[in-house]
């Protein structure tokens, strides 16, 4: 199943009540809430949950800069405490800021324990931990990732799903086949390399992707980053695509 949602930093410089109301006027109730902008706080968070709610608008995760490497345990405990005053149970983590590749194997077994660790105080707050797929982290390869949380191999550390735009449609098909079961959020988008455009440019794409999941057989939020414009006003013809895309599989 999948639900349609924002992920809030696509709009960096609103304020969260003008994110709300930009998701409100799109017709999405979820939104992923930014922790470098919009929600540095427990107590910005419970604003943003209580303003959000009143207006239909309802946080489904909290999308944090929390690094493996390199935060530190303070930084996590807020950012955990911050999810809690959302109500969600789903916040984003990064796997570092090295490329696989990069990675020694004494660096990547510290990885491993840090996200361990970090799982475990996820749990106690009901909490689960999804890594970021993004380039220069352990995550910037699905082959990585898989052994990565493999090694951690903690049901509270799970992942996000977003398609690599430097990599070929038949690479994110495998990325998506092989992250399916472990994927509790994707990005929507519609990029090559650094350019954007609008989402019906990939629509075909998307539906592919979007039947791996389906068969997978979970419930996704599918989460619009970014417009090809960065204008707010491009939302509501963005969410109409997104919608439409979604509908083949309700």
């Amino acid at each position: 199943m999948f639900y349609p949602g924002l992920v809030s930093i696509s709009f960096r410089p609103l304020s969260p009540e003008q994110v709300i109301e930009a998701c409100k006027n799109a017709g999405l109730s979820h939104v992923e809430w930014g922790t470098d902008s919009h929600v540095k706080t427990p107590e910005e968070g419970d604003k943003a949950y209580r303003v959000g709610v009143a207006a239909g608008v309802k946080p489904c995760s909290c999308g944090s800069y929390y690094k493996l490497g390199l935060s530190t345990p303070g930084d996590l405990k807020n950012v955990l405490e911050t999810a809690h005053a959302l109500h969600t149970d789903i916040v984003r983590i990064w796997g570092g800021n090295r490329g696989s590749a990069e990675l020694t194997e004494n660096d990547f077994s510290k990885l491993v324990g840090e996200a361990y660790r970090a799982a475990e105080l996820a749990e106690s707050y009901g909490i689960t931990l999804c890594l970021e797929c993004h380039p220069n982290t352990v995550t910037d390869r699905y082959e990585s990732e898989l052994r990565f949380l493999s090694a951690v191999s903690h049901p509270n550390l799970r992942t996000y799903w977003q398609p690599n735009q430097f990599e070929s449609f038949r690479y994110n098909m495998e990325a998506a086949e092989a992250l399916a079961k472990d994927t509790r959020m994707i990005h929507v988008f519609a990029w090559s390399a650094t350019e954007r455009f609008p989402l019906e440019a990939h629509l075909e794409a998307w539906n592919q992707y979007l039947s791996v999941f389906h068969k997978a057989g979970g419930t996704y939020g599918t989460l619009l980053e970014f417009m090809p414009d960065n204008r707010p006003e491009s939302l509501p013809h963005e969410a109409d695509t997104l919608r439409r895309l979604l509908s083949s599989f309700s």
